[in-house]
């Protein structure tokens, strides 16, 4: 018996679930989300939404989800991912 091991690179693999995330929601509202953190998010919190009404998570936690550089510190993760993606979720989303 033979047995085929297939290993993808961390990236692809994260490709791969963002792409599967996305065909289970509205496509009119993750189309006009066009923040590339803003869409990350926007799926994390509705894979959340069903299990917390708030969910909670560590700056640390959060740029390893949503893949932020570490040369971002606090400052620039609010003003280049957070409030960008809050603007685009009270314009776009639901």
């Amino acid at each position: 018996m033979s047995t085929i091991v297939v290993d993808l690179h961390p990236e692809v693999k994260q490709m791969i679930l963002e792409a599967k995330q996305g065909t289970f929601y509205n496509n009119t509202i993750s189309t006009q989300i066009r923040g590339k953190y803003s869409r990350k998010l926007y799926y994390q919190l509705l894979n959340k939404e069903s299990l917390h009404r708030e969910w909670v998570v560590s700056v640390s936690e959060l740029r390893q989800i949503l893949s932020i550089p570490e040369s971002y510190n606090y400052n620039m993760i609010k003003s280049r991912v957070l409030d960008p993606a809050m603007k685009e979720f009270e314009e776009s989303a639901d």
